[in-house]
C-alpha cells in the first residue's frame, strides 16, 4: 500500500507513495493518529454502555492500493500476526474519478479497526 504525503497543493489533491517505514523519510508522509484518550472515554460513554472491546477504531490511518487484490495480499500478510484480530474492514471503493478530488486515479480506501 502507498500513505498520504504532505503536501501544499492549492487544489488540495493527495499524493500517495510506497513507504519503507525508515524513521528518516516518516516526516514526509502525512499519517494518521491515535484516538485520543478523552475521545476514547466519551465514545465509550456514548456508544459501547463501557464495553472497552467494542472500541476498535483507535489508530486512524489511510494507506491507498492501487488494486483489490493488493489489499487482499496487505490484509492477509496482517492475518498472520498473532497479536491482532481483523474484525472489519470498511471500503469507500468507487470507480476512478468518481466523486473523488483524486483526479484519474480514486484510492481504494479500506477501514480496518485492529485488536487483541
Amino acid at each position: 500500500g502507498k500513505f498520504p504525503m504532505w503536501s501544499d497543493d492549492p487544489n488540495g489533491t493527495t499524493e500517495f507513495d510506497s513507504w519503507d517505514g525508515d524513521d528518516a523519510t516518516r516526516k514526509n508522509y502525512k499519517l494518521g493518529g491515535m484516538k485520543s484518550v478523552s475521545s476514547a472515554f466519551s465514545k465509550l460513554d456514548v456508544a459501547y454502555n463501557g464495553d472497552v472491546s467494542r472500541l476498535l477504531d483507535m489508530c486512524r490511518e489511510t494507506i491507498y492500493f492501487e488494486t483489490v487484490a493488493d489489499i487482499h495480499a496487505c490484509l492477509m500478510s496482517i492475518s498472520q500476526e498473532p497479536t491482532v484480530d481483523i474484525v472489519r474492514v470498511k471500503s469507500t471503493m468507487q470507480p476512478i474519478g468518481e466523486g473523488s478530488n483524486y483526479g484519474a486515479r480514486a484510492p481504494l480506501w479500506a477501514g480496518m479497526p485492529l485488536v487483541k
